[in-house]
């Protein structure tokens, strides 16, 4: 398999040793650990478990296996959805919306427990999945080890939007929702400036004609104008003009406002200045995070056609699942006896909670 790292402090080759990637260029080291390349700047924990307990979720995954861990353990900590979001390969559906197919050469940027990356590699011919938090890595390493996925390669990485990767390597970059948190990464741009700067040197990774996928919330979302708590865990501060959710949000948390989303226009407005073109817009039902199903954006007929013959289709979920989103269902079933009288479907692409956005290279 080629190799595609490059140094990410001065973008010089490195050769590969047992234990380091090495700089040719700039003398660099940058270590093997547990067969995993590491191009961190700095130690990062992010997730919802405490560390002590992901690393006793690690020891029993080791020992017991990477199933034991989903099945025995986590389901007793996560609800039914937030368990799908750690394992469920199906998260990465999105992927026959795409072009790639089995020589395809795709990233995961942001993988977490690596549900998608794994979904991917089902279908790609090679897949990197790079996370800055090494205990969830470490998990997917696991995984990939016990059920033999020869073409997944986890990569710890991500910080200061150091991306270890030579340019044109990829056919495929995912961002599940990761690009509103990237502006954390890197505190002295405005968060606007931020995600142009990220979104640039993406497209510099990818292959001509190659695609970026991106998942994400909408700015103004029903769920967020129902008083949905917003990253920061301030309510409302998503719909509030910029100067104004960043006083209110360091009133409230001490820190100002940078885990920016966008409406469709703002995310277009973002990809076309960072040179991406042939973008669509994607309304994913529920949300982003556990899609049901995929609305083209601009289809009146596929709008239709899913409040015509496919939203009923809740009724024949699980009772647990109809109770996690009971509050959703009930106001869009509310929305649909009014949409019968006016035509709302015009109004879903602003209202809508979450995104998937494919944008391509040219």
């Amino acid at each position: 398999m080629e190799n595609i790292f490059v140094c990410p402090e001065c973008g010089g080759v490195l050769s590969e040793g047992a234990e380091a990637y090495i700089c040719a260029s700039g003398g660099h080291t940058w270590p093997v650990r547990e067969g995993v390349p590491c191009f961190n700047y700095e130690d990062i924990y992010w997730n919802d478990l405490p560390r002590e307990k992901m690393t006793e979720l690690i020891e029993i995954g080791r020992r017991e296996g990477w199933r034991t861990v989903y099945h025995d353990h986590l389901r007793k900590i996560y609800p039914k959805s937030e368990l799908g979001i750690i394992g469920d390969e199906r998260r990465s559906d999105w992927v026959y919306l795409t072009d790639v197919d089995d020589e395809s050469v795709c990233l995961d940027l942001g993988c977490g427990w690596g549900a998608v990356a794994v979904g991917l590699a089902e279908r790609c011919g090679q897949v990197y999945a790079m996370d800055a938090t090494w205990e969830r890595l470490r998990m997917l390493v696991l995984r990939k080890e016990q059920e033999h996925i020869d073409n997944l390669h986890p990569v710890y990485g991500g910080t200061n939007l150091s991306f270890p990767f030579r340019r044109d390597s990829f056919d495929l970059i995912s961002l599940v929702g990761v690009l509103e948190w990237i502006p954390q990464w890197k505190k002295d741009m405005h968060p606007w400036a931020c995600h142009i700067h990220a979104l640039k040197k993406l497209h510099g990774h990818l292959k001509d004609n190659g695609s970026i996928y991106i998942a994400i919330e909408n700015r103004t979302g029903y769920n967020y104008i129902m008083g949905r708590k917003d990253h920061n865990g301030v309510r409302f501060v998503s719909l509030m003009p910029r100067p104004l959710a960043d006083v209110v949000s360091r009133i409230s948390t001490g820190s100002g406002y940078r885990t920016y989303q966008y409406t469709f226009m703002g995310y277009r407005k973002l990809l076309k200045l960072a040179g991406f073109t042939d973008i669509r817009f994607y309304i994913t039902v529920p949300n982003y995070r556990d899609p049901y199903v995929y609305l083209p954006m601009d289809s009146p007929e596929a709008a239709r056609y899913f409040i015509d013959e496919l939203f009923d289709t809740f009724t024949l979920i699980s009772p647990e699942r109809k109770k996690e989103y009971a509050v959703e269902y009930a106001a869009a079933k509310a929305a649909l006896k009014v949409g019968s009288i006016f035509p709302l479907w015009r109004l879903l692409k602003w209202i809508t909670p979450g995104f998937s956005i494919i944008a391509r290279k040219k």
